[in-house]
């Protein structure tokens, strides 16, 4: 099955959208690779993308809440803190036993189920904080920022 974008996953802020809309083209690629009996092959690809993808994506976000002072970044970063964590683990199983199917399947459960609800409850909320802040501030205080 396919992960579709949803419009209630948008953030309202241009560049964080753009890096979720590509973390679900990667899900898809998975999945696909999953379904034609290529998931094994897929996952260190899926992996090394994840561990790029997170340094950049986590370090943006957290630029951008320290720029706007974001009083929800404490727990915010624990979420961050909590998948590079689960990340790490699924790398070292993965290591040990090799692409199996179980870490194949893992990795999908991971990026599919921790990555919506991660969206929806603490990047939702930023995004409205952002565009609020947006409203309310200077032009050019978040530059970063491209409020849509």
């Amino acid at each position: 099955m396919t992960l579709l974008w949803l419009p209630e996953y948008a953030v309202d802020v241009s560049s964080i959208d753009a890096q979720h809309r590509e973390l679900f083209d990667r899900i898809n690629e998975l999945r696909g690779a999953m379904r034609s009996g290529k998931g094994r092959e897929a996952l260190e690809k899926t992996m090394e993308f994840l561990r790029s993808y997170i340094v950049t994506h986590f370090r943006h976000e957290e630029r951008l809440m320290v720029a706007s002072a974001y009083p929800g970044m404490p727990a915010h970063l624990a979420a961050h803190r909590e998948f590079e964590t689960q990340l790490a683990e699924l790398e070292s199983r993965v290591r040990r036993s090799g692409s199996t199917v179980d870490a194949v399947i893992a990795n999908n459960h991971l990026l599919s189920s921790w990555w919506i609800a991660h969206i929806r409850g603490l990047d939702v909320g930023f995004g409205k904080f952002l565009v609020a802040r947006q409203a309310f501030e200077k032009p050019g205080v978040l530059p970063e920022v491209a409020v849509h």
